[in-house]
């Protein structure tokens, strides 16, 4: 895949996706092995954080998906250590991050600020770059869900038919999203245009052509609760 930059883009765009780093980790396929689809355990049930609800959010497409993530895996952790589950709420951290640099507001931010910040916040442990489709499967068998963007999406499209599809007038609008499972045939995208248009899904090659760099969120204070997660799952499916 072709990664386009900040400065290669059209000047069609209008918020910041993707700045690679040559400081990105490569994602090793080191914890245990991918599963058998039929073994792959469905996206944990999240409250889908509305980011069109309020006009000062229009640009805050990276912190919504990013919040997808971190509160998946905050509400494993929080049913393995049988304590109270509290979201991360996008908004907040939005308007956070507006009050320190009021340009996203008109810029929006980048993949890699958003996952940096998050870090420094302790909100997630690290990151890492994965690249082909056994790294993808395998980061998302592990919980470690995918962060990326796009900015070759006909957004409406996806609204009306969950499936993305790939702009066919050349324009590009730039929009961060979250993965969180995966099928022979898909992968299943977490939007942030409200519960009605909050999943969607994407087929294997076009998401491998024409989205972003993208990071799989590691935390590995979740490796315990993601094994009992998984235990808790199994004996529910029998």
């Amino acid at each position: 895949m072709e990664q386009r930059t900040n400065e290669t883009l059209p000047p069609e765009w209008y918020i910041s996706i993707d700045a690679p780093d040559i400081r990105d980790y490569r994602y090793e396929v080191t914890f245990g092995s991918i599963e058998p689809l039929s073994d792959h355990l469905p996206f944990p049930v999240i409250d889908i954080q509305n980011q069109g609800a309020k006009a000062s959010t229009r640009m805050a497409c990276g912190q919504f998906a990013l919040a997808h993530v971190i509160n998946a895996q905050n509400r494993i952790r929080a049913a393995a250590d049988k304590t109270d589950y509290i979201p991360r709420d996008a908004s907040r951290e939005w308007s956070r991050l507006a009050q320190k640099n009021s340009t996203i507001l008109t810029e929006g931010t980048t993949l890699q600020s958003n996952l940096a910040d998050a870090v420094s916040h302790e909100a997630v442990t690290g990151y890492a770059v994965v690249q082909t489709r056994e790294e993808i499967e395998h980061a998302l068998a592990h919980q470690r869900y995918i962060y990326t963007g796009s900015a070759s999406g006909d957004w409406k499209a996806v609204r009306d038919t969950k499936r993305y599809k790939v702009r066919r007038d050349g324009k590009f609008v730039g929009h961060i999203i979250a993965v969180g499972s995966y099928t022979d045939e898909w992968v299943l995208a977490i939007n942030s245009y409200g519960p009605r248009n909050g999943i969607f899904f994407i087929d294997w090659q076009t998401f491998l052509n024409h989205f972003y760099t993208k990071y799989a969120i590691c935390d590995a204070r979740d490796e315990r609760a993601f094994a009992q997660y998984r235990e808790a799952i199994g004996k529910r499916g029998r």
